[in-house]
């Protein structure tokens, strides 16, 4: 009876999944932001705003509740969280601390240069400083998108795609989380953290590790905005981002000696089912919100 049990609560995700969960959650986003766009032109309340940053969570739930129906059983049983070694945890606090100190500052030079070419780009606006705005932001912006992002992301996108090989299966789901985004001047941040987090799972971690990691992160950005206030400049920054990078590559050093046993098995070509369609709405909103900052 118990192993009965087990094989139903044992759900399988193939590659073909991980194109259509995308393409349903690009939809389901448009769909989505078109709405509370329209309601936020005609109400600019804290209500408004909250429904807005929960826009992309409130998608990804969707998705993932629609890719259930499709396979007639509860996607999120494959979701299981599961017991993570004591290598991975210490590589993904290493390149946490990689990410916040050496990682964003690249991404700082990064939109230099694209401000050097003429791109008026924007920088991070929150709400305004109040105790209320302030919880908001630490759970809508913080702790709910760490939380489902990585539930899909790094639960069921990269589980579909671990059996079509490590390495296609960490650069495309970096790809596609970055892609989702639809933020010029972070695409390649994003893409180098999507990377690394499925680095992180595939090596030993799980998606609640890199949940905790992207918490951090968000935290960090809010706590010093609001604040901290912490922004380095000269010698100081200079000496952060140089230790963030050696922290970032320690955490990237211990996951590759961590080695674990991956299936390959299952053809990269299923993984093109439908998900062009995701991918080419992203790709034309990408090139709308870089052009808007012309």
């Amino acid at each position: 009876m118990e192993n009965r049990t087990k094989q139903k609560n044992k759900i399988t995700l193939s590659a073909s999944d991980c194109g259509i969960a995308f393409d349903i959650l690009v939809i389901l986003m448009l769909i989505f932001s078109l709405v509370f766009g329209i309601i936020s032109l005609e109400k600019d309340t804290l209500l408004v705003k909250i429904l807005s940053y929960l826009c992309a969570p409130i998608s990804i739930i969707g998705a993932l509740l629609l890719l259930g129906v499709r396979k007639k059983t509860n996607v999120f049983n494959a979701l299981a969280v599961k017991r993570c070694d004591s290598v991975t945890i210490t590589a993904m606090l290493l390149i946490t601390l990689g990410m916040i100190f050496g990682l964003s500052e690249l991404n700082n030079i990064f939109v230099a240069f694209l401000e050097d070419l003429g791109f008026a780009l924007t920088e991070i606006t929150l709400l305004d400083k109040n105790l209320l705005n302030v919880v908001c932001v630490i759970v809508f912006v913080c702790i709910i998108p760490a939380i489902v992002e990585e539930m899909m992301f790094r639960g069921a996108i990269l589980k579909s795609l671990k059996n079509t090989g490590e390495v296609f299966a960490i650069l495309f789901s970096g790809f596609l989380f970055s892609i989702f985004h639809m933020n010029p001047q972070q695409t390649i941040y994003q893409f180098i953290v999507g990377v690394l987090y499925a680095l992180i799972v595939l090596r030993g971690g799980d998606w609640t590790l890199t949940a905790i990691s992207h918490l951090i992160n968000n935290l960090f950005v809010v706590l010093n905005y609001y604040f901290i206030k912490f922004y380095p400049t000269g010698t100081i920054k200079l000496i952060l981002t140089i230790l963030g990078l050696i922290s970032l590559g320690l955490g990237v050093f211990l996951l590759i000696k961590n080695k674990k046993e991956t299936n390959k098995f299952e053809s990269k070509k299923n993984v093109i089912v439908g998900i062009p369609i995701g991918i080419i709405i992203c790709v034309i909103m990408w090139i709308f919100n870089l052009v808007s900052y012309a």
